[in-house]
């Protein structure tokens, strides 16, 4: 189950921009995906539904050029489901959604973003694997390898993170 959480209250647009529409109005209501006790109804509904793990978008913010504190629109995955009293039932996995982000060079990647999502992410049980692998993905694979300074360096930052992981 792929989870964008961009209408929370107080950031981003909040609810205000599609809650004239009733075409637009959320199946479950509006709600709050950065409570944890949302976030364990949610895994309540999704597990009873057979959905194993969430893919949640991550957000890199444009403020964020002294190292990652905490990603812009991260309210559902950091607050919501990491501290949810069931999170145990389901896995997670983040997809690094860089349509609007900064672009960012390979330093400032392994530096900022790489060592967050493996101190606050790759780290965690709940972390989605295969083969005992983390899986990320990557919204805009033409994004990442200019931001990586082309193919040759797209390939240096894959390879680098194939190789630190297992640290």
């Amino acid at each position: 189950m792929s989870i964008c959480s961009l209408w929370r209250e107080g950031t981003h647009y909040g609810w205000d921009c599609v809650s004239p529409y009733e075409d637009l109005t959320p199946v479950l209501g509006y709600y709050d995906e950065g409570l944890a006790e949302v976030s364990d109804w949610e895994i309540k509904f999704l597990v009873e539904h057979g959905y194993d793990f969430q893919h949640f978008c991550w957000y890199y913010g444009h403020e964020l050029k002294d190292g990652v504190k905490n990603s812009r629109l991260g309210a559902a995955l950091n607050d919501g489901f990491l501290n949810a009293k069931y999170s145990d039932m389901q896995d997670f996995m983040i997809m690094w959604e860089n349509a609007a982000a900064a672009t960012v060079a390979f330093d400032e990647f392994k530096t900022n973003i790489w060592s967050y999502w493996c101190d606050w992410y790759f780290s965690d049980e709940r972390y989605f694997t295969i083969d005992n692998k983390a899986v990320l993905t990557i919204y805009l694979q033409e994004k990442f390898i200019t931001a990586m300074g082309g193919e040759e360096g797209a390939k240096a930052a894959i390879n680098f993170m194939r190789t630190d992981i297992r640290k």
